[in-house]
């Protein structure tokens, strides 16, 4: 998904961050998608939309003006996993892993319960490219094969580990082969 920019509004007591998105219909979907998980972070927190702005509003400073470093740096923290998740949020990638899984989950050894923490661990670009029209088989099994080579201390080394095989047409070629053969 594509975030058109990014700005900050500070109105003391109260700071804004403000994510213009692509059009209302989108902001609002992030809206209702992300409010709870929001406020769970920290109460104080809203979200807001107007048109196709997506708004993250919430105190940093006391009634005297004086900015409290700590509720500052909770707004930063909480704009920051909202940008995250728009950027790395690809439509319909869910359900093409979740399809995957299921189609090869006998044939690849895979596990449905796979699916969540593949959608939370990939990046954006790294979804893009099981979003290309490729037999799902080889999906299946560059998901299994990086699976194997665990366990990973981060999702971004999961990622770069999934990419690694992505990138190595050795280990492609050898998936064609292997399938072509069966």
């Amino acid at each position: 998904m594509n975030i058109r920019s990014i700005k900050e509004r500070i109105q003391l007591p109260r700071k804004q961050v403000v994510f213009e998105l692509d059009n209302e219909e989108i902001a609002n979907n992030y809206r209702v998608s992300l409010l709870m998980s929001v406020r769970e972070q920290w109460m104080p927190l809203d979200l807001l939309v107007r048109g196709k702005f997506l708004i993250l509003d919430g105190p940093i400073a006391d009634s005297n003006g004086i900015i409290i470093p700590m509720q500052d740096a909770m707004v930063n923290e909480v704009s920051e996993k909202i940008k995250n998740t728009i950027i790395n949020d690809i439509p319909g990638f869910r359900t093409k892993i979740e399809r995957i899984i299921a189609d090869y989950q006998n044939v690849e050894y895979l596990d449905m319960n796979m699916a969540p923490i593949i959608d939370q661990a990939l990046k954006g670009v790294t979804k893009q490219r099981f979003m290309a029209r490729n037999d799902l088989w080889v999906y299946a099994k560059i998901i299994r094969r990086a699976m194997e080579n665990g366990p990973y201390s981060s999702p971004e080394a999961f990622d770069a580990a999934v990419n690694a095989i992505f990138d190595d047409r050795d280990i492609i070629s050898s998936f064609i082969n292997e399938i072509e053969t069966r």
